[in-house]
């Protein structure tokens, strides 16, 4: 029986989405890969509250495997599984683009892109959660896998941030990642190993996508995973120890070999009679349980520690009687006077909770339902405080350099000067006399150009008369 905490984040209230919002130049390969009107119910996009997933949720004792640590990041892009449905596929794909997880998960938040996966494994092996396991997220578009379509509806998406063009390598950090979360999964839905597939496997109709790359590593998944779900480590394994010798019966200063469904607390309580010495079991086997007390894998051996000191009376040194001068029978010695001593005080109940990193309620509500006969008294509660939910830098994108170019001042146009024009005066011949009447007249001439007729070269012979003085420079006629 495996028993797992069922946390679950608050909800806030999602920001509505912006229609005209454009897809960034970096993350439309991935849009291309998961969007499709399929994912949404009746192909109409209605944004939703935003779950925050706790970063760290602890698993109880008993041999299941841990959630790796996530960073939550929430999407308001998924909906409601059908009423009724399980989780039996995990679907991987490659994001196409994108240099972090952090970066993929911005992208998701986004409600203009309209798309979505529940993880993003980065190449430095750090995992984004954008929607709960329990939710329908959208990634697998118009799909169907092994008969079953509509493969969103009972899959869990795993986005790998890798450029997709069978070149980029898949680093050790995100293979390692990827199994410990695939394993995960595997464990807490119940997923056979045949039913873990890549989005090319699942995408109608077939070959319409290509992911993950042909060169991600599917048997190092596989096996990693396997290793994973047998309680070996996941790289270099170790030899098999050796098989422990059979264990005497459980009981005080014996030993114990756990079993699925075990805690500390339970067998304390089975074995020792007090669910309070489970700290006891914990720190005479630390070196085989490790940091965690929460987490002991079945068919471990444990020491179990002796019984408790009960408190013993005070004796008193008791006098030797003297030898009997004669061999008589001694009369009985006094019994000395028994100093009562006062019973130790009951222990108290540790203030940290026996499941360690859990809410002391949901602990109290597992153990109840594991056994009806449970007399104990409940333990002193804590307020169960949840993790910070960290606050992530929104992703910068680069921008374009702004190209400048120097202004010319405009041609001015150009203001041509008429330049004066000189006017040639032609040598002046008085007329014969005795042909002109009149008054005298100034003559003025213009100063555009005139054309003057030619005058004749030859003149009939006659006496020129004498002008007379003119001081003014006037020209007169008469």
């Amino acid at each position: 029986m495996q028993i797992r905490t069922p946390l679950m984040g608050s909800l806030t209230t999602v920001q509505p989405a912006k229609v005209g919002d454009p897809i960034p130049e970096e993350f439309k390969a991935l849009h291309a890969l998961l969007y499709d009107k399929g994912n949404m119910p009746n192909g109409k996009f209605t944004p939703q509250p935003l779950i925050h997933i706790p970063e760290v949720q602890p698993v109880l004792a008993g041999g299941g495997i841990s959630k790796p640590a996530v960073i939550s990041m929430p999407s308001p892009n998924y909906n409601d599984r059908p009423a009724g449905t399980d989780i039996d596929t995990i679907v991987l794909h490659h994001t196409a683009g994108g240099d972090t997880a952090q970066g993929v998960g911005n992208f998701f938040k986004n409600p203009a892109a309209q798309v979505s996966a529940h993880y993003v494994v980065g190449k430095d092996g750090a995992i984004v959660q954008s929607v709960p396991d329990s939710k329908r997220s959208w990634h697998a578009g118009t799909s169907e896998f092994k008969g079953k379509s509509d493969v969103n509806d009972f899959s869990v998406g795993i986005e790998i941030v890798n450029h997709g063009d069978d070149k980029d390598p898949y680093t050790d950090k995100q293979y390692d990642a990827l199994i410990n979360l695939v394993a995960y999964l595997m464990d807490a839905h119940d997923v056979p190993m045949d039913r873990i597939t890549g989005h090319k496997d699942v995408a109608l109709p077939r070959g319409r996508k290509v992911d993950p790359s042909a060169n991600f590593d599917w048997n190092r998944v596989r096996q990693g995973v396997e290793a994973k779900l047998n309680g070996k480590p996941t790289s270099a394994p170790k030899p098999a120890a050796p098989t422990p010798p059979a264990a005497p019966k459980p009981g005080p200063g014996g030993s114990y070999t756990v079993k699925k469904g075990d805690s500390l607390s339970k067998i304390a309580r089975d074995v020792l009679g007090d669910l309070n010495r489970w700290r006891e079991i914990y720190d005479l086997n630390k070196g085989v349980i490790g940091s965690n007390p929460n987490l002991i894998h079945a068919g471990t051996s444990l020491k179990m520690p002796g019984k408790a000191e009960e408190p013993q009376p005070a004796t008193t040194p008791t006098v030797p009687a003297a030898a009997p001068a004669i061999p008589t029978v001694a009369p009985p010695a006094a019994t000395p006077p028994v100093i009562p001593v006062a019973a130790p005080p009951i222990a108290a109940a540790p203030s940290t909770p026996v499941l360690l990193g859990v809410s002391p309620a949901a602990v109290w509500a597992q153990i109840q339902a594991l056994t009806q006969s449970l007399n104990a008294q409940p333990l002193p509660q804590i307020a169960y405080q949840p993790l910070p939910i960290g606050s992530y830098p929104q992703a910068t994108y680069p921008q374009v350099a702004v190209q400048t170019y120097p202004t010319y001042p405009l041609p001015t146009a150009v203001q041509v000067q008429a330049a004066p024009t000189a006017v040639t005066q032609p040598t002046y011949i008085p007329a014969p006399a005795g042909q002109w009447t009149g008054p005298m007249v100034a003559q003025t001439y213009p100063a555009t150009p005139t054309a003057y007729a030619t005058l004749p070269t030859a003149y009939p012979t006659q006496p020129l008369p004498i002008p007379a003085p003119n001081p003014l420079g006037v020209e007169w006629v008469g």
